[in-house]
């Protein structure tokens, strides 16, 4: 019979493994139900020093699971399969020190070496290391409207003391505050608006808080054009006078549609100018507007967004001066002289890049992309209509009227015949529209990868 004491003695060792530490685990994260992969790395640790845990669920890829492990293992999958939580949190994993591998079922056979060292080597996990933010539940934020009915508001800007201003695209600046929770119109411009013109982009000068300026990108009263003009602002209202306007990007009237008008500052004080591709999209079938007929150039997004020599369905990077002019960025897309550019495109390619944002750390560069109205492929004309949502790092050439999506190719149509010719190529693409004024040969366009991506979603048609 065994004596208390004795059985005190064994139960303690089964609990702590009389001293020794417990094997390491690792975590094996995949989509699919079952893996090469998987049953191969459950085989080899038997073999080694760490144990195994597998699961497919998402939610179990969270800070205080992942705490119990020393790797985590992506099998056939990455952590962009992850939601943005888990995604957060395996960064927050990785920089405390824990291990993260991709695994496919081709290179198996050499990850348990690779895993027997990560969990040998490493220290406990230390989150004191991780400088990637938590992810905020979602019921940790409440929505409260402040005011209702706007008419057409387009872009806004937060002022230092956290008043909103914001502007409405007939032509109303308005102001609120929410200490008194008061709203008023501060400004009224005159401005075209007509189509999808109007007041459309808003930003305040990185040094606001001393200069006072801001910059308004609007559809000029009187010329076919929209302008880009820097104004002061009295703490009340735009003194109207104070106006310095920087550029103009001339347009057509004729008809719409795409204005883009987005306006964002980069942490190295570049200015980014969002504008549309100002082209007709009703009568190409929701597929690329590319009609060369005479006196169709409302119709042919190739006279802007893929004309070298347009401002138009691009975004522009300047850098504006206090005189109220600008100097042009080194890394643009076209060096300043060269023939049949303007040296103020950053990006080219959009249709109707609404609106951007940059990244105030890396100064990469975001945008919305509204996307063609197709709702199905078609085999001879092309993809159907695709969203996006952009990055760039570096300028580059985004596709439109050519491609779409992840550089989903047109074909080149004849609007005369009805007839389609050959697929447009992405590593060649070539502008010889009657319309364009700029080179023929154009920079390859820009695929869903880096430094470029591409997020794309099926566009519904408009009914």
């Amino acid at each position: 019979m065994m004596r208390p004491y004795l059985a005190i003695v064994v139960l303690f060792c089964v609990l702590l493994s009389c001293g020794q530490k417990h094997r390491p685990r690792v975590l094996v994260f995949s989509k699919s139900k079952s893996a090469a992969a998987i049953t191969s790395l459950i085989e080899q640790s038997k073999k080694s020093n760490f144990d195994v845990d597998t699961t497919r669920n998402v939610s179990h890829i969270h800070e205080n699971n992942l705490k119990n492990y020393k790797a985590i293992v992506f099998v056939n999958a990455t952590p962009k399969d992850l939601d943005h939580y888990g995604q957060a949190d395996v960064e927050r994993f990785t920089q405390a020190g824990g291990a993260q591998i991709l695994v496919t079922d081709n290179n198996v056979s050499s990850i348990a070496q690779q895993l027997q060292a990560a969990t040998e080597k490493r220290d406990e996990l230390n989150y004191s290391l991780a400088t990637t933010k938590h992810v905020p539940e979602e019921n940790r934020f409440s929505k409260v409207v402040l005011k209702y009915n706007f008419n057409e508001p387009t872009e806004m800007a937060i002022l230092p003391d956290s008043r909103i201003m914001f502007l409405e695209r007939r032509g109303a600046v308005k102001l609120y505050d929410p200490k008194d929770d008061s709203l008023r119109i501060i400004n009224t411009f005159n401005v075209w608006t007509k189509f999808e013109d109007g007041m459309l982009g808003l930003t305040l000068d990185p040094k606001f808080d001393t200069n006072h300026w801001l910059y308004i990108y609007y559809s000029h009263p009187e010329k076919s054009a929209n302008v880009l003009s820097r104004f002061v602002f009295d703490g009340e209202k735009i003194d109207m006078t104070s106006e310095k306007q920087l550029l103009e990007v001339a347009t057509q009237r004729e008809t719409c549609c795409h204005t883009g008008g987005s306006l964002a500052f980069a942490p190295d004080g570049n200015l980014f100018l969002s504008t549309g591709d100002n082209t007709s999209p009703f009568e190409s079938n929701g597929f690329s507007p590319s009609d060369e007929l005479k006196g169709r150039s409302p119709f042919d997004a190739q006279k802007s967004s893929s004309n070298t020599n347009d401002l138009r369905g691009k975004i522009l990077r300047i850098h504006p001066q206090d005189d109220g002019t600008y100097t042009i960025p080194d890394g643009n897309l076209f060096p300043k002289g060269e023939a049949k550019t303007r040296p103020e495109i950053y990006v080219m390619g959009c249709r109707n890049p609404y609106r951007i944002s940059v990244d105030q750390k890396t100064g990469y560069l975001y945008w919305g992309e509204v996307g063609p109205d197709a709702g199905f492929n078609d085999s001879i004309r092309g993809p159907r209509g695709y969203d996006e949502v952009n990055q760039a790092k570096k300028a580059g050439f985004f596709g439109w009227p050519y491609f779409v999506g992840n550089n989903y190719a047109y074909g080149e149509h004849d609007f005369a015949t009805n007839k389609t010719g050959a697929k447009h190529d992405p590593l060649k693409p070539f502008n010889n529209s009657p319309n364009t004024t700029g080179k023929l040969a154009l920079p390859p366009a820009n695929p869903s990868a880096s430094p470029a991506w591409r997020w794309t979603v099926r566009r519904w048609p408009r009914w």
